[in-house]
Formats: C-alpha cells, sequence, structure tokens
C-alpha cells in the first residue's frame, strides 16, 4: 500500500528508469496509438543506446522524464507502434524524426520528503524536427483543477509505454497499455503511485504517459517515472495550466516555447 511505502522508506531505492508488466499491445485505431511514440537516446558511452516512451505536445515537441533525456547527445523519435530493434529494416525512414534539443525541469532530481522517498520532478521535453506523421496529433493534458477531482486513490488509471513485458527484459519495442489502480500521492502532491501485482510499468516505459478517463475521453495526467516492475509505478504530475501567451505552463515551470534550451543533440 501507499502507506507501507512510505513508512518503509521502500521509494528511496526504487531505481530510475522503466515495460508494461501485464499489459496488451495497443492498436493502430486506438486513441493512444496517435499520441504516444517511442524515444532512443544515444550519449558519448559506447553502447548506450536507451529507450523510452514520450507523449506529443506539438508538431515539434515531446513530453517525456527528465532522467531520460540526461547526457543525451543523439536521439530519434520514433512514430511506430511495433519496432525490432535487433534489425535495421524494421522503422520505416518516414516515421523517423531526429531530435534537436533537450530539456528537464529545473527542479529535477528533486529531494527526499519527510518520509524519505523523494519526489523528483521527473519531466522532460524532447524537441525535434520534420513535424508529425499522418495520423498524428497533440495529447490531451488534463487541467489542474479536473486532476484534483480526477487522480484520486481509488480511481483507475490507464498507463502506456514501449518497454519489457517482465522484469528479466523482453518485449520491448512494441506499444502496450494496461488499466490499474491508483494508489495515491506522495506527500508533495508530485508524484503519483499506481499499480497492482505483475501490472506495473518497467524498463523501457520511462516517460510514457499515464490518463485518467474524463466524461468518456482519455486525459494525459502523468509522465513514468520509476517503478519496482512488480507491484507499483510513480508517475510524475503534469498538468496543463492557465494559458500563458499561448505556451503551455506546468507546476514545474517547464513550458513547450522556453524549456528546451539546455543542450543541442548532435545529429
Amino acid at each position: 500500500t501507499l502507506a507501507s511505502l512510505l513508512t518503509s522508506n521502500a521509494l528511496a531505492s526504487v531505481p530510475i528508469g522503466l515495460p508494461i508488466v501485464g499489459g496488451q499491445s495497443v492498436q493502430a485505431d486506438d486513441p493512444i496509438a496517435a499520441t504516444t511514440v517511442a524515444l532512443y537516446f544515444e550519449s558519448d558511452q559506447p553502447d548506450s543506446g536507451a529507450l523510452c516512451t514520450g507523449s506529443i505536445l506539438d508538431d515539434s515537441h515531446v513530453l517525456t522524464a527528465a532522467h531520460c533525456v540526461e547526457g543525451a547527445t543523439k536521439g530519434f523519435v520514433i512514430f511506430q507502434l511495433g519496432i525490432d530493434f535487433s534489425s535495421a529494416n524494421s522503422i520505416s525512414k518516414d516515421k523517423i524524426r531526429p531530435m534537436v534539443q533537450v530539456s528537464k525541469s529545473s527542479d529535477y532530481p528533486g529531494a527526499a520528503n519527510s518520509a524519505g522517498a523523494a519526489e523528483f520532478h521527473d519531466l522532460g521535453m524532447v524537441s525535434f524536427s520534420g513535424g508529425l506523421p499522418p495520423g498524428y496529433h497533440a495529447v490531451n493534458v488534463i487541467t489542474n483543477s479536473v486532476f484534483a477531482g480526477a487522480v484520486k486513490a481509488g480511481g483507475t488509471a490507464v498507463i502506456a509505454g514501449y518497454g519489457t513485458t517482465a522484469v528479466t527484459g523482453g518485449g520491448d519495442g512494441t506499444l502496450r497499455k494496461t488499466a490499474l489502480p491508483i494508489q495515491g500521492a506522495l506527500p508533495q502532491g508530485l508524484d503519483v503511485v499506481v499499480g497492482a501485482e505483475n501490472n506495473v510499468a518497467c524498463h523501457g516505459d520511462s516517460g510514457g504517459p499515464a490518463y485518467v478517463s474524463v466524461n468518456g475521453a482519455l486525459y494525459l495526467w502523468g509522465v513514468a517515472s520509476r517503478s519496482d516492475c512488480t507491484n507499483f509505478s510513480l508517475y510524475t504530475k503534469y498538468t496543463k495550466g492557465e494559458d500563458v501567451n499561448g505556451q503551455m505552463v506546468t507546476a514545474s515551470g517547464l513550458s513547450v516555447d522556453s524549456a528546451i534550451q539546455d543542450h543541442s543533440l548532435l545529429h
């Protein structure tokens, strides 16, 4: 339970870096397929390729986790439901977009709260060139006022990601989704715990979306941050703020127009 996690300090040792365990493949006609992408990052280190998941904010920006973009020197946004990373021909060239810049929340990685669990402000953003392929569009983002009533303990979240299907690995590269219970928020209210036994996010799902249904439509409210890959996952809160000169503002200060400034990716 959420209470036992906080009192046992279990979250302090949860690794950053998240598959959907217990999920099902997302079909092409699913609304989630039109707003969710795979992100492939590389750094200057050998064999440094890393897979994350992201959500489309507009025709040149993707929301993901801050820990996904750290240290990246090259990357690609992949608009394809199934990817075989062992085959160079498995990804259509018209479904790949080069990353141009990345950014992360100025509050990342946060600090431990009174219960010893860190709330990481784990929000990042990717800027890419080339526009959106046909059939893709921006995700619906929940407002802060609606979040308060819709995302709460006992409710249901829908999560999605390109990660593996087991703690030991395997199955990554296919977009999957699952519905799972919301357990509650950490003390600062920035991280929300979701999941059930063998039904959570895991490796490769980092940065992926958490949704809640409002009047029959799915709205993104969180970004996959970390997980034990067995019983629970933590999602960092992300809400659409008031419209400030057309910018999308979040509680942690990220905006579509001004946040992409940390460093350019080499491509």
